[in-house]
Parts: structure tokens; C-alpha cells; sequence
């Protein structure tokens, strides 16, 4: 039997986002009582909530949404329990993770800080790739990475460096994921297809896993 697991957090007005992004803003625009049916409008950020990176989010002249085969938005997806690590993860604690099992096409980074979400805490202490382990990551040819933390990289490096590496590399990054720990130990595959924003640097998502 088929199980799907959601792996996006909801969207609202009161939801947290990432300090100096705006709020979503949900408006309507047509009520059923008024005119027969609901319309609403929203306004959002292309990083609001779940949501993934494309290229053009830190590069000059990287791909946007639209120019991303939809093929890159799917794959076998493996996650990695880093819920024991402090401050940083190495490419030696991946490649222990990782030995042995078949390559996949997405790496999920099980942090566990979606449990502080709606909370300060959730915005700083979460662990983050060394720059050695994101090239190795890079070096394994994903299509993508993942995260259930605000960032790939810590919110006071405003230089950007992990986004830099993966990027550079062409793989798509989710961050704000939820619910990695039901994929643990799991073969699963990984979904995360955007809206087909013309010159998107990035967008939210429907992120699921499809335990195989």
C-alpha cells in the first residue's frame, strides 16, 4: 500500500518566515455569499515556508524556476539523521551515513528543528554543512538537497557559502522541510515541484516523500 508522507509546513498570515521577508497576506477577493464562489488573492515571497531554491537565488546568472527540467523536482530521496550532531556536519559523518546505501538523487538533513517551529529558538543553532561536505554532496551528483531548518546556511553568514557551493553545482536546495524523521530508514521517493515562475529565483512547495 502506497503511503505518502507531507513534508510541508501550512502557509498563513501568522506563519514565521525568515527575518526581514514579509508575511504572507491572504486576501479575498470574491465571497460564495456575494457572487457564488471563493476567489482569494495572496501576496508571498518565493521564500516563504517550504520552499526551493533555484540557482538564480544567489547567482547572477544562475537558472531560474522555469528553466529547470521538471525531472530535477523528483527523485529517490535518502535522509540522513544529523539530530545527534553539534554546530557542524562533516563529510565524514555523511560518508559513514551514507556507506553502503545506493546513491540517491535528493539528501534530506534530519535536524530536527522543525519541532521549534512558530518559536525564536527555530532561527539560530541549527547544524550546517562544512563547506568540505557540501563538495562532497556536490561531488555525488544530486539533483537536490534538503533541510528542515530555516537555511542551509547559519542566518549570520550573510556571504552565503553552502548556498554558493550547491548552487554553483546546480542542485535545488528545500529548506523548512517537515516530518523527516518518518522517512528515516526508508526507501522513499522525494517530490518537490514549484509553481512555473517565469525568471523564479525560487518558490514554495508541496514537498512529500512516497514510501516505496
Amino acid at each position: 500500500m502506497m503511503k505518502i508522507i507531507d513534508l510541508t509546513h501550512d502557509i498563513s498570515p501568522n506563519m514565521p518566515v525568515y527575518p526581514g521577508t514579509r508575511k504572507p497576506q491572504i486576501d479575498s477577493l470574491y465571497a460564495i455569499r456575494e457572487v457564488g464562489f471563493n476567489e482569494g488573492f495572496l501576496h508571498i515571497s518565493t521564500h516563504t515556508g517550504t520552499h526551493l531554491d533555484s540557482p538564480a537565488h544567489i547567482l547572477e546568472k544562475g537558472e531560474t524556476i522555469d528553466m529547470i527540467g521538471l525531472e530535477r523536482f523528483m527523485g529517490r530521496g535518502r535522509v540522513v539523521d544529523c539530530t545527534k550532531v553539534q554546530g557542524v556536519i562533516e563529510k565524514k559523518y555523511l560518508e559513514k551515513e551514507l556507506r553502503g546505501a545506493t546513491r540517491p538523487d535528493f539528501l534530506l538533513l534530519y535536524t530536527g528543528w522543525d519541532s521549534l517551529w512558530n518559536t525564536k529558538e527555530y532561527f539560530s543553532g541549527y547544524p550546517v554543512l562544512t563547506t568540505g561536505a557540501a563538495q562532497f554532496i556536490c561531488d555525488m551528483a544530486l539533483k537536490g538537497i534538503g533541510i528542515d531548518a530555516v537555511s542551509v546556511d547559519h542566518m549570520e553568514d550573510t556571504a552565503y557559502p553552502l548556498h554558493l557551493i550547491l548552487l554553483r553545482h546546480k542542485l535545488v536546495i528545500a529548506e523548512n522541510l517537515v516530518n523527516l524523521r518518518e522517512l528515516l530508514n526508508k526507501d522513499f521517493i522525494f517530490f518537490c515541484f514549484p509553481l512555473k515562475i517565469k525568471g523564479g529565483d525560487g518558490c514554495p512547495v508541496r514537498a512529500v516523500g512516497k514510501i516505496e
